[in-house]
């Protein structure tokens, strides 16, 4: 059963990591990844009802900074050269794929966008496999570190780890990038009211950074844990095994926050439906 979903899985991760035909000669994943993130910029500019009215270089600057946020963050942590500064496919790859979308939706402004529909159907299981690079790329960035206070630190492992998978949007979300004018306000998780599914990209990255460097023994603190699952205490398997694993994780989260929104959006009309009735009975 498990190597039933495993395997296919671990084949569309190694798929999204090849190069795309001649019109996209970038790996796949990238193109899915800016795809949904432009989407969820588009509907952002658009629920806050500016419309167009953002400038294209802002448009532009707002959507890299929500597609690199976590990588770019992540790097300047610790004192490494994001992957940005000294290449151009990364803007190639993604502006791209922004200008296409967020042309079609200009000249076609009737139809519907929002942050919802990149969170259901197969969306969560291409979100998590396209993450699954990022928080895998951050532990073993942090093991493979020179200073040794770095790459001997399991702490560190699990926090780039959950950067990786939230930092673009906390950066975004911190700037307003989606507003005609950016400012500095309190990152989403800190925000009052902020519960599980509203911060589930942060917990959910560190425990996936957890059971990556667990499977890999990224780190020898994760020895006791192999030895109380009666596992020996060396690898388990590849890192492709391992992003295999722990997107299968990633996959469940998105899809329970997917059915949440979806019953949240249901029940939002009734909810205000009884507050007019109950208005009514005290008039």
């Amino acid at each position: 059963m498990a190597a039933a979903v495993l395997q296919p899985l671990s084949q569309l991760i190694e798929f999204l990591n090849q190069p795309g035909p001649w019109f996209y000669p970038f790996p796949i994943f990238m193109a899915f990844h800016a795809a949904r993130i432009s989407l969820v910029f588009r509907a952002r500019v658009r629920g806050n009802g500016v419309g167009g009215q953002l400038a294209w270089p802002a448009d532009l600057a707002g959507f890299y900074l929500f597609a690199w946020g976590g990588a770019v963050s992540s790097h300047v942590l610790l004192n490494q050269t994001p992957p940005q500064v000294f290449s151009p496919n990364p803007w190639m790859a993604y502006g791209s794929i922004h200008i296409l979308i967020s042309t079609f939706l200009y000249l076609f402004p009737s139809i519907p966008v929002s942050s919802q529909l990149t969170e259901l159907g197969f969306w969560p299981l291409m979100d998590a496999a396209t993450r699954s690079g990022a928080i895998a790329g951050g532990v073993m960035m942090v093991k493979a570190h020179p200073n040794p206070a770095i790459s001997n630190s399991i702490f560190a492992q699990i926090l780039i780890g959950a950067l990786s998978a939230s930092g673009g949007g906390l950066v975004a979300s911190t700037l307003g990038v989606w507003n005609p004018n950016w400012s500095l306000s309190t990152p989403p998780v800190l925000r009052p009211g902020t519960g599980l599914i509203p911060s589930m990209d942060v917990w959910s990255g560190a425990i996936a950074a957890a059971i990556f460097g667990t499977l890999t023994m990224s780190h020898a603190s994760y020895a006791p844990l192999s030895l109380a699952m009666g596992l020996h205490a060396k690898p388990h398997t590849t890192s492709l095994g391992a992003r295999t694993i722990f997107t299968v994780f990633l996959t469940a989260m998105y899809f329970i926050r997917a059915s949440y929104m979806v019953k949240a959006q249901r029940a939002g009309p009734r909810i205000q439906k009884g507050v007019l009735q109950a208005n009514k009975k005290t008039q």
